[in-house]
């Protein structure tokens, strides 16, 4: 398979992973031995394709790509909001090389304009796994009631990071592996549950505190 032939395809599943995520886990959400299957079916998956896409050394799989689209800035409201984003922030979209790598929960209007900067290192704040995830809970989180999900009953109440009160002065990555791994899937937290909805794969998110991001 060709690396564009990759690319087209991947850019389509993860297109339609929010809504399918969704699905799956509204079907299995009462029964938890099928949950922890279907847990393991998709590390399985992963796993698979880690040899994949590591020798086809596709961008943002495991580590921040080496271009982007030029940064979009972005005010979620705080009151209804399908994402765990910051709800000020500015993003970075991966440049795969056939277009920007989007979850379908945000749409864009305007088009888009490639960065014409090549990044070859990049200090990132990296996310890799439920373990990172849940210690930025643990250091400052908040409650939110979901609203506009693919699915009604997932617009209910989760505990996501507290963005504006933890010390992240990086642009905050999710590589596309660990995106599979933990996107739309329900952790339980002592006596609440978190959720990593609505967030675009292998880009860059910058915490927009004082209005400043990273443009170059």
């Amino acid at each position: 398979m060709s690396s564009e032939t990759l690319a087209h395809r991947l850019h389509a599943a993860i297109s339609e992973y929010p809504s399918q995520g969704a699905f799956t886990a509204s079907i299995i959400a009462s029964r938890s031995a099928e949950t922890a299957k279907f847990s393991r079916a998709i590390t399985q998956l992963c796993d698979y394709f880690d040899d994949l896409m590591s020798g086809q050394n596709f961008p943002g799989w495991a580590s921040p790509g080496s271009h982007y689209y030029r940064a979009i800035r972005c005010q979620f409201s705080p009151e209804n909001r399908w994402t765990s984003m910051p709800t000020s922030c500015a993003i970075e979209l991966l440049d795969t090389g056939v277009g920007y790598l989007a979850d379908d929960f945000m749409y864009f209007d305007t088009p888009m304009e490639s960065n014409p900067a090549t990044f070859s290192t990049i200090a990132t704040h990296e996310i890799r796994n439920e373990r990172d995830w849940l210690e930025l809970i643990s250091d400052a989180g908040h409650g939110y009631k979901f609203s506009g999900s693919p699915q009604p009953e997932w617009d209910d109440s989760f505990v996501i990071p507290d963005w504006h009160e933890l010390s992240i002065d990086k642009p905050i990555f999710i590589s596309i592996r660990s995106y599979l791994n933990l996107a739309y899937r329900i952790i339980p937290v002592k006596d609440q549950r978190t959720l990593l909805a609505g967030w675009h794969p292998g880009s860059l998110v910058s915490i927009e505190k004082q209005g400043t991001c990273r443009t170059n």
